[in-house]
């Protein structure tokens, strides 16, 4: 039986190619924005209001992936573009 978590990647994975824009809205340890990386996604905006999450994995990842230490809910002042995949990952 599939996870939720491998339902909502199997969700998501149609809309992912190499410009997409992708949201992890939960940032927690990491791992859906781990996901999308290893799809070869354009940019990911990882959002978590728990800054010393975002400063553990900030050397974990490239220029197109964008940690932000700050609630999803203010996602609209750093996404300033179309998003082709989200995910809300609450574990």
């Amino acid at each position: 039986m599939k996870t939720m978590v491998e339902i909502a990647h199997s969700f998501l994975s149609p809309a992912l190619h190499r410009q997409a824009v992708c949201v992890d809205a939960t940032f927690g340890q990491g791992k859906d924005t781990d996901w999308f990386v290893k799809r070869k996604v354009g940019k990911v905006y990882a959002f978590d209001i728990q800054e010393h999450l975002i400063e553990r994995r900030k050397d974990d990842f490239q220029s197109h992936v964008r940690l932000i230490a700050d609630s999803h809910a203010s996602m609209g002042r750093y996404v300033k573009e179309d998003v082709d995949a989200m995910i809300f990952n609450f574990g």
